[in-house]
């Protein structure tokens, strides 16, 4: 907050927000807070947690390249696991799993949650954002690529990413 000089009047969007506790400090400051958390048991907490704050918004979906209303969020394990490491893409994986267990198999669960254009949602904002957090699980690089090709990263003062390439073993990366 204070390297960013973030204050009352900062827009912030985070992506994967989990729990929200990246966003506590953000909320009591006053910022106008863009929270994307897929994952139905998290996102009822974030709604439940932040409900009294009027300058945080919570969006109960991915955000991602495209609009996808049928868009599937993958889990390995059950659904109320306190992991934070679901995926839009099918394979993600942990590190503590042997390498053989992470080359294979159907996801435990999955849940449609969609997914909503997020260089369409930041470009619709009134302001800039002062603040970009990107922690999708997997699909990190594919949204800064997007963020590029659509012209909306003109738009966002600093981005801050998680890098989930590793917990991929079934995909490319980008080098």
């Amino acid at each position: 907050i204070d390297t960013l000089q973030l204050n009352k009047d900062s827009v912030v969007v985070d992506l994967g927000t989990f729990v929200g506790e990246q966003i506590t400090d953000l909320a009591d400051l006053g910022a106008e807070v863009h929270a994307f958390e897929p994952h139905p048991v998290f996102s009822e907490k974030l709604k439940v947690r932040f409900s009294n704050y009027d300058n945080v918004t919570i969006n109960c979906t991915a955000a991602a390249a495209m609009n996808n209303e049928d868009q599937k969020l993958f889990y390995k394990g059950k659904m109320e696991d306190f992991n934070g490491g679901a995926s839009l893409l099918m394979g993600k994986v942990d590190h503590k799993s042997k390498l053989e267990d992470k080359m294979g198999g159907e996801p435990e669960f999955f849940h449609a949650s969609g997914c909503i254009d997020i260089a369409e949602y930041i470009e619709a904002l009134d302001r800039p954002v002062d603040l970009l957090k990107i922690d999708v699980e997997g699909l990190e690089y594919t949204i800064l690529g997007h963020l590029i090709a659509s012209g909306a990263i003109n738009k966002i003062k600093t981005i801050f990413f998680a890098d989930h390439s590793e917990d991929f073993v079934l995909i490319p990366w980008f080098n």
